[in-house]
């Protein structure tokens, strides 16, 4: 079974090539023709009533200062003052129509809001400009057959906390590696099941963040105090921050986990994002598993582990390396007690397995499911 495209060269006066393969995947934004022409819905909604533009511009006798962003909210509009490299800064404007009158220049439409809220500017040469809209949008299913859905073919949301590019890359590496494995012959096709098991409900969680967000900043017309008094809900800020920021993002609830496996206290779960650790005797935990496949972490504390590492490195040895790690007060305080554990890590640094090394087979009996020798 093959996906077949027709693809248009605007570059080769719009020649078509035929292109057979086991797998496509359509990153082709928001307007996806192939999520189109496949049929594949999508639901969401629209920010009424918010209009954006972007403008890049040297500004002078800017009077704040330079080494912080600076957000000045209104009831009736939103503008973001962040200094760039090389003296230019980036302003981002949000209202509700009012500075996307044609008869306005950019320049104008940001100089009106910059003067409510600085003095003495003035502004010299224009770098770059963009207008745009935002939406939310969710695809129903990011599968269909042998075609994947990822980046903004399958969900858009507000720019607010600036999730986008960091979600639809981490889309791109999350089907990246199983399609690998599965070209390859190094794992079964039903690796590829997880891709929207794991990754939807991350979008669902951005599009969560970013309008939550985007109803502080952008939602004009709502009073400010309405919206200072929702950033200060117990919890709200730590929840926000850490998903804008990417680390809180989980597959705990979507990664399969065999029955009887024991809950081992401290350190991350499987489904985690595996931290970073800085080792005593030097170098990190990333340096040893900055390669293209998992990562078997032996930690010591147990001197059976070697035997069951031993046979899962000949079975799996195309696709697996182990690294017995040192005595680590560091790697201790991140991922629990050094007393003889078992941590498999993904090629896309999630935690794919964690156990007490007694539970080994259960690790073995995993592997069996997914990879192939």
């Amino acid at each position: 079974m093959c996906a077949t495209t027709r693809v248009t060269h605007a570059d080769r006066g719009d020649e078509e090539e035929i292109i057979h393969c086991r797998y496509l995947v359509a990153a082709d934004g928001i307007n996806s023709r192939v999520r189109r022409g496949l049929g594949m819905s999508v639901k969401g909604k629209d920010y009424s009533g918010s209009f954006f533009q972007n403008l890049d511009i040297h500004l002078n006798g800017f009077p704040d200062w330079t080494d912080y962003f600076h957000y000045c909210v209104g009831t009736d509009h939103f503008l973001m003052v962040a200094p760039l490299p090389g003296g230019a800064f980036r302003l981002l404007l949000s209202d509700r129509g009012e500075a996307g009158d044609p008869t306005l220049t950019p320049q104008q439409a940001f100089m009106r809001l910059l003067e409510r809220h600085f003095d003495g500017i003035t502004m010299g040469e224009v770098v770059w400009h963009s207008k745009w809209e935002t939406w939310v949008r969710l695809a129903d299913t990011f599968r269909q057959g042998n075609v994947f859905l990822a980046g903004d073919a399958a969900h858009v949301h507000s720019t607010t906390g600036g999730q986008g590019m960091n979600c639809c890359m981490q889309d791109a590496f999350n089907l990246g590696w199983k399609l690998a494995l599965v070209l390859k012959g190094h794992a079964r096709p039903e690796l590829l099941e997880t891709y929207e098991t794991e990754r939807r409900p991350v979008a669902e969680q951005v599009i969560w963040a970013a309008s939550s967000l985007h109803d502080i900043f952008m939602t004009h017309g709502k009073d400010i105090a309405q919206r200072k008094e929702t950033m200060f809900d117990p919890g709200y800020k730590q929840k926000v921050v850490n998903t804008c920021s990417g680390v809180s993002y989980t597959y705990q609830d979507y990664v399969a986990k065999p029955t009887g496996l024991s809950e081992l206290s401290g350190g991350p779960s499987i489904g985690d994002r595996a931290p970073d650790i800085d080792f005593e005797q030097g170098g990190t935990l990333f340096d040893r598993i900055r390669h293209k496949y998992f990562t078997l972490l032996v930690t010591p504390g147990d001197r059976t582990a070697q035997p069951t590492v031993d046979r899962l490195q000949h079975r799996f040895s195309s696709i697996l390396a182990a690294e017995t790690l040192p005595q680590s007060t560091a790697f201790s305080k991140r991922y629990g007690p050094a007393d003889g554990r078992l941590y498999l890590i993904r090629p896309d640094g999630y935690i794919g397995f964690k156990c007490a090394t007694k539970e080994a087979p259960l690790l073995e009996t995993s592997l069996d499911s997914l990879l192939k020798q």
